[in-house]
Formats: C-alpha cells, sequence, structure tokens
C-alpha cells in the first residue's frame, strides 16, 4: 500500500506550480481512468507560464464507472494553488473566478461544469467550508443551478487517493493480493 505523508505534497509547491500541477495532472487521469473516462476527455495545460483562463484542468466526461470520490459525476474544471494555504486570501479564492483574465471557468461554469480547487496543503474543515463558500457564492452569480464548487487540500486527499487508485489499477491488472 502506498502510503505518502503531508509533506510529500508540500515540496511540490514552488514559485511555477509546476511539480504540483504535473503531480495533479497525472493524479486526475489516473483517477478519470478508474470511473471510465479516457484521456481524450481530459485537457490539461502542463504550461504554468500560460494564463489558462483559470482552468488548469478540463474534464469533458461524466464518470461511467461508480465514482468513489463524488469528484467525476459532471463535468469538472480544476483549477491548483501550489501555495501554503495561509497564503490563500478570501479575495485572492474569489478572484479564482472573477477576474477579468479567467474567462474560461466562467464559460465553463454557464455550460454546468462543476469547479474543483486543489490546495497543495492542508486545513481545517471551517477554513475549507470558507472557501467553498466563497467559490459557491461566485458560481451562482454566473449560473446558479451549476453544481456547487468541491475544495480539496491535496496534502490530506491524495494520500487516500493514491492508495484507492493502486488498488484498483491492481485489481485491473490482476495482481491484487
Amino acid at each position: 500500500m502506498i502510503q505518502i505523508r503531508p509533506e510529500g505534497i508540500y515540496v511540490l509547491r514552488n514559485a511555477t506550480g509546476r511539480p504540483f500541477t504535473d503531480h495533479m495532472d497525472s493524479l486526475l487521469r489516473s483517477s478519470a481512468s478508474v470511473v471510465g473516462i479516457t484521456n481524450e476527455h481530459v485537457s490539461d495545460n502542463p504550461r504554468t507560464n500560460v494564463q489558462d483562463g483559470g482552468v488548469d484542468t478540463e474534464i469533458s466526461a461524466i464518470a461511467v464507472s461508480p465514482d468513489p470520490w463524488g469528484y467525476f459525476g459532471v463535468l469538472s474544471a480544476w483549477q491548483y494553488k501550489a501555495v501554503q494555504l495561509s497564503d490563500l486570501t478570501d479575495a485572492e479564492v474569489r478572484g479564482e473566478i472573477e477576474k477579468p483574465s479567467k474567462t474560461y471557468i466562467r464559460d465553463l461554469i454557464g455550460r454546468g461544469y462543476g469547479y474543483r480547487l486543489c490546495v497543495a496543503h492542508d486545513g481545517t474543515a471551517e477554513r475549507k467550508r470558507e472557501i467553498k463558500d466563497i467559490l459557491d457564492a461566485a458560481i451562482a452569480k454566473i449560473n446558479p443551478s451549476a453544481p456547487k464548487a468541491i475544495v480539496l487540500f491535496a496534502a490530506a486527499w491524495r494520500a487516500g487517493a493514491v492508495t484507492r487508485y493502486r488498488r484498483a489499477d491492481r485489481a485491473t491488472a490482476g495482481d491484487e493480493p
């Protein structure tokens, strides 16, 4: 069984965000494949120095197999933040959707996509709820019927997700102990 400590995620944070983005893209592709979403429906942007309109990865298909995480039941747009949680202010959270440069995420939300924010840190349930509430308010201004945001603290989420994925991967390969 793979065990990953939160410190294993913290080292992925740097000024470029590239290590965390690469990590999350790989994890999302793996997780999406477990629920039957093929790579052709996963569009990522590995260039962290190119404006992405507020979307690091777009998943343009929904799960066809049971989704143990509840992340892939709707079309989804993923944004990654390779920062410490204490550096992510309420204004910055709101700006992830409302800044003038975030046109693509607003377009996807308008079309009914779910918004997923993944932060390379861990934090309290209270802070997670605060971030979610800010995002949900911004989403509702664009499309009141769009799915609510999902906020993930990667230091906590990744370890469990990788462990579940590896089990599913071994079972598929006939390699489960």
